[in-house]
């Protein structure tokens, strides 16, 4: 019974993220970059596109490959989660999180009223309170991270 409460925190945090999925995420190469918006999981091939192509280098490729590493490392987040593995979890949640911040300093004025990109940032930073609330639960780790 304790592992389905277990459960409870990771689906939640996986709703969270397949909903900034669906919700207006920024599109760094649109002409007009208030109006050129795309749905979250265009965002996530803009961000994959940009990281397989070694052709045309630059600092937005750069950002955005940065930026998409996040999101391996929140579904981690959330499978260690599930895993009651609260330590991991909050470390590669902390870390998703300084990836998806990251993008600010460059992106910041299309971003800012993207509400998939908050919901995708809020699901890096859930999984991390979750970690931390339910730290006191958990069975010690055992492990490379715990």
């Amino acid at each position: 019974m304790r592992r389905r409460y277990q459960a409870i925190p990771a689906t939640l945090c996986l709703g969270l993220y397949l909903i900034a999925l669906l919700l207006p995420a920024a599109n760094p190469y649109a002409a007009d970059r208030r109006t050129g918006s795309l749905r979250g999981y265009e965002a996530f091939q803009v961000g994959w596109n940009a990281s397989i192509t070694w052709r045309k280098w630059d600092i937005d490729v750069a950002m955005l490959t940065i930026g998409w590493l996040a999101n391996p490392l929140i579904l981690v987040g959330i499978a260690s989660l599930a895993a009651s593995r609260r330590r991991s979890a909050a470390l590669v949640a902390a870390t998703a999180a300084l990836l998806q911040l990251g993008l600010l300093g460059r992106y910041h004025e299309i971003v800012l009223d993207q509400p998939g990109y908050w919901c995708w940032v809020m699901c890096s930073v859930s999984i991390f309170g979750c970690s931390a609330l339910t730290a006191g639960n958990a069975a010690p780790e055992r492990g490379p991270f715990g």
